[in-house]
C-alpha cells in the first residue's frame, strides 16, 4: 500500500518522495530500500535533508520567483535525483534566515551560553532556543556542552 503511495505521490501528483533507509536484512525495509535502490525515493538519515531538499524550492514559491526557474528556458535544471540520491539546490549562507537567527549568529564570535547569547542579542529564552533548533537543524550552529558554537 506504501509503494502505491509513494509511486502515485511522485508520479501523479509530482510531489518528493523520501525514505528512511532500513536494516538489509529486514523484510520490513524492503519497500523503502527498493524506492531508494530505484531512485523513487530521497533518502533521509537526519530532519536536515527534508528542509534542505524543500527550502529553496518553497522559498521560491514564497517571493513569487517560482515560475521564472520553472520556465525560463535559458536556465538549466539540475536533475532531482542521481543514483538513488536526492541533490538538493545550496542554498545562499544567510537565505531564509530571521533577523533574529541571522542576530545570534552574528552574535556567535566565539562559543557562548544561552544566558550570554539572550543578553547579547536581547532575545528571550523562548524564542532564542527556538531558534538555536533551527539553526542547528540548518547546520549554521552546533553545541558544545552548555555553550553554542558557530560553524563557520
Amino acid at each position: 500500500g506504501s509503494l502505491i503511495t509513494a509511486r502515485l505521490a511522485a508520479e501523479e501528483h509530482g510531489r518528493e518522495v523520501f525514505a528512511l533507509p532500513g536494516r538489509v536484512d529486514s523484510k520490513a525495509s524492503e519497500g523503502s530500500l527498493e524506492l531508494i535502490k530505484k531512485g523513487g525515493a530521497a533518502v533521509v538519515t537526519v530532519p536536515a535533508d527534508i528542509i534542505d531538499a524543500l527550502e529553496s524550492p518553497a522559498r521560491h514559491h514564497f517571493d513569487g520567483t517560482h515560475q521564472a526557474i520553472t520556465t525560463d528556458p535559458a536556465r538549466e535544471q539540475a536533475p532531482l535525483f542521481e543514483s538513488g540520491t536526492m541533490l538538493a539546490p545550496t542554498p545562499p549562507p544567510q537565505a531564509g534566515l530571521s533577523e533574529r537567527q541571522q542576530a545570534i549568529l552574528a552574535a556567535l564570535t566565539e562559543p557562548k551560553t544561552l544566558d550570554e547569547l539572550a543578553r547579547e542579542t536581547g532575545t528571550e529564552p523562548g524564542s532564542l532556543r527556538a531558534d538555536l533548533t533551527v539553526l542547528e537543524i540548518r547546520r549554521k550552529v552546533r553545541r558544545e556542552g552548555t555553550r553554542v558554537a558557530a560553524i563557520a
